[in-house]
């Protein structure tokens, strides 16, 4: 039984010798077996192997194999055949979790990074709010006082005339204020709420590389590890009220050379 397993391990490797040896076909086998009967293993090989057997020695006392193979080792000047050919090496998994994990948190940073950009400019306008509102207060205060003036004395032209400046300083502050604070409301309501919606609905299958945002469109571009995972992503919209009542009009899928999906979700023309 020994002998039988140790025969179709040699010819196995002899198989794969063949294979790597292109245009050389091996026909004959050296023996070299310390403490072994070379005649009788000769034989019993010849009887189970498709090549021929024969001793490394014709020697009545052949040398033991250490030997041989430190007279033939310095003899060798370079391999002749690769026992860890290429195909054979670990591939390199590109798609890894923490790569992916490492290209969400960047994707996490930048949509915060552009949620605070937002959030600053927001604070700008109330500031600037803050101090329109104080003007008015002051002019609204101007305006109490002369008209205090002219209930108690006749007013003269002058003061009439720099009452009506007064009352369109006011009236064009006023229609400032209104201006900033839609835009103020504009600005809360639209880009930073659609940045914190997004990120609210944040999927770790997916990764958004590209996003377009105005009054009337958003247009978003990403990647996704599989395809069934973006018509659930979308769905979560509903959730978020910055979301709610955007009409896509179109949402094309294909993959890129890493093998990931890739997405494209373009807003209705017209849609809010």
């Amino acid at each position: 039984m020994q002998l039988d397993g140790l025969a179709l391990e040699l010819q196995r490797s002899i198989d794969y010798l063949s294979s790597q040896l292109k245009g050389v076909a091996l026909h004959q086998l050296k023996v070299c077996c310390d403490d072994e009967d070379h005649t009788q293993l000769v034989a019993a090989l010849n009887e189970r192997l498709n090549v021929k057997a024969s001793p490394l020695s014709e020697e009545q006392q052949p040398p033991l194999s250490g030997q041989v193979l430190a007279h033939y080792l310095p003899l060798m000047t370079r391999p002749t055949l690769n026992f860890y050919p290429r195909h054979l090496h670990p591939k390199t998994d590109h798609f890894s979790l923490r790569n992916v994990i490492v290209a969400l948190s960047g994707v996490t940073l930048v949509m915060l990074a552009v949620a605070g950009f937002y959030a600053y400019q927001t604070t700008q306008l109330d500031q600037q709010v803050a101090l329109a509102q104080q003007q008015t207060d002051r002019l609204n205060q101007q305006l109490a006082e002369l008209q205090q003036q002219q209930a108690k004395h006749r007013p003269s032209a002058g003061k009439v005339a720099a009452i009506e400046r007064i009352k369109r300083q006011i009236a064009g502050q006023q229609a400032s204020l209104s201006a900033m604070d839609q835009f103020t409301h504009s600005q809360q309501e639209g880009y930073s709420g659609i940045m914190n919606a997004l990120a609210s609905v944040a999927h770790r299958d997916i990764s958004l590389t590209h996003i377009e945002i105005s009054p009337n469109r958003l247009d978003i571009q990403g990647l996704a590890t599989e395809a069934k995972v973006i018509p659930y992503w979308i769905g979560k919209f509903k959730q978020q009220t910055p979301l709610v009542g955007r009409n896509f009009e179109r949402l094309t899928m294909g993959r890129n050379e890493q093998d990931l999906v890739t997405f494209e979700l373009k807003t209705q023309q017209g849609a809010r």
